[in-house]
């Protein structure tokens, strides 16, 4: 444009309304040279390693598919679809190293099923020992037990507060965990409620909330629950990105009436599944903003025959707060008194790991705690791997578990490549990217610095930089 404009600038907005795209007509700003810069540098150095290194995997075909015990006959043809990059490897390691701790962390567990007036209880017993051997007779035993009630331990109260609104990889990982999600369909629906206008920006590291948004929660949480619940919580402060949160204060059933009378229109109808992660991003939003609840915790000591187990959970809910809108994950348990005891209703068996393999949403978790990838290209990197066939995904539970190509591919680049590949190396170059997008450093010392790095390792594969 500069040719054509004698002054370029840039409007940055975060949700597709009006009050925000007029704000940002209204509020235009310089471009910020260090974060063209940045993606310079990334851009060269995400070429330079992947290109190079899926060039060598390429070349290598013959060696990676002889050690993935593969059909002689899909080398040539699966050949061309080998790949490396920065992030993506480091993550085929990680999935990796599960699956083998996965295996080798099965354990024997009963699970003994018994009644509490009208509802039923679950405990578990693990690797106990087996009555003459039998996993059947054990089964018999346990059914013939009571269930006593050994011992009751009541906690203090205790103030549970709300979780942060969503980042990226909260969302992956919830919509995950509680809707059964891969990461690529969840950035796919939360693009089209962005474009359509319903959620902000889903692509953000930061849980910070706008005067805005508080704004937003307030209305609703006094219309719905009463303004006593609202606690209003900025979560972070600074920056332009803010958390993933609905545009107006409109819970599904009311958006979904809306739709229908036609007073909100979208460019496509929403399925199931658009309702469905709306919901799970407006209630979390909600609770961010409403007060702490609070509880007292217990914890059951029971024998059953020989043996003796715990439950845990919440004992009562003294003030419900946040979790009007928001659920979490603890088992309520019913009052019982010690020494009362319970028939057995059922006992199944199962072997379980203790180590259970990663979902996309753990996976995500991962490359946020350990500081490689970015919030635009989590479901990107899962998604490659899906595609280049380096892992699948268990199609019940939606777990991740790696073909012996993808162990093939991952070992011959540890072998050959292990410094250029390692988490470690990844993490440095994240870091040093971020210190170029906050002007502490040269991005042309950056890249000479990356450019001779590989050239030693990568000779024949680092094309020359231009003279001058």
């Amino acid at each position: 444009l500069s040719p054509y404009v004698n002054e370029i600038k840039r409007i940055e907005f975060h949700e597709v309304t009006k009050r925000a795209i007029m704000k940002a007509l209204a509020n235009p700003r310089d471009i910020d040279m260090n974060l063209v810069k940045a993606q310079i540098v990334r851009r060269l150095e995400d070429r330079w390693l992947g290109f190079a290194l899926s060039k060598k995997l390429q070349e290598n075909a013959n060696e990676i598919f002889k050690l993935a015990k593969l059909l002689e006959k899909g080398i040539k043809k699966g050949a061309k679809t080998l790949s490396a990059g920065r992030v993506q490897t480091p993550v085929l390691g990680w999935i990796i190293e599960r699956y083998h701790q996965h295996l080798r962390s099965f354990k024997r567990v009963f699970w003994v099923r018994f009644k509490v007036g009208e509802r039923e209880l679950v405990v578990p017993l693990e690797n106990i020992k087996l009555v003459g051997g039998s996993i059947k007779k054990t089964q018999d035993y346990l059914k013939d037990c009571v269930v006593k009630v050994e011992k009751v331990e009541i906690g203090d109260v205790e103030e549970v507060k709300p979780p942060p609104p969503f980042t990226t990889d909260m969302l992956l990982k919830e919509a995950s965990d509680r809707l059964g999600f891969s990461a690529s369909d969840t950035m796919r629906i939360a693009q089209d409620l962005f474009e359509y206008g319903l959620i902000t920006y889903h692509r953000t590291d930061s849980v910070r909330v706008s005067a805005v948004g508080m704004a937003l929660a307030k209305q609703y949480i006094a219309e719905k629950y009463g303004e006593g619940y609202y606690q209003g919580r900025e979560w972070g402060k600074g920056g332009a990105h803010e958390c993933i949160r609905p545009t107006r204060p409109l819970d599904v059933d009311r958006l979904g009436e809306l739709l229908r009378e036609g007073i909100i229109r979208t460019p496509q109808p929403l399925t199931r599944n658009h309702f469905r992660l709306y919901n799970l991003i407006f209630f979390r939003f909600i609770a961010s903003q409403m007060k702490p609840a609070k509880i007292r915790r217990a914890k059951l000591t029971l024998k059953i025959g020989e043996y003796v187990a715990s439950l845990e959970g919440i004992a009562e809910i003294l003030y419900d707060g946040f979790m009007k809108a928001w659920d979490i994950p603890e088992n309520i348990l019913p009052k019982v008194k010690e020494g009362e005891e319970f028939e057995v209703v059922d006992v199944t068996y199962a072997r379980i790991p203790e180590t259970p393999l990663y979902s996309d949403g753990d996976v995500v978790s991962l490359m946020k705690s350990r500081r490689i990838g970015r919030p635009s290209t989590y479901a990107k990197i899962i998604a490659t791997l899906l595609k280049r066939k380096y892992v699948i995904e268990s199609k019940q539970r939606k777990k991740l578990i790696p073909t012996r190509l993808g162990e093939a591919v991952y070992e011959f680049l540890v072998k050959k490549y292990r410094e250029l590949i390692s988490e470690e190396t990844t993490r440095v170059l994240e870091e040093k990217m971020d210190m170029v997008a906050e002007g502490k450093v040269d991005y042309q010392e950056v890249l000479r610095e990356i450019y001779s790095e590989l050239k030693k390792t990568l000779p024949s594969e680092i094309p020359p930089l231009p003279k001058g």
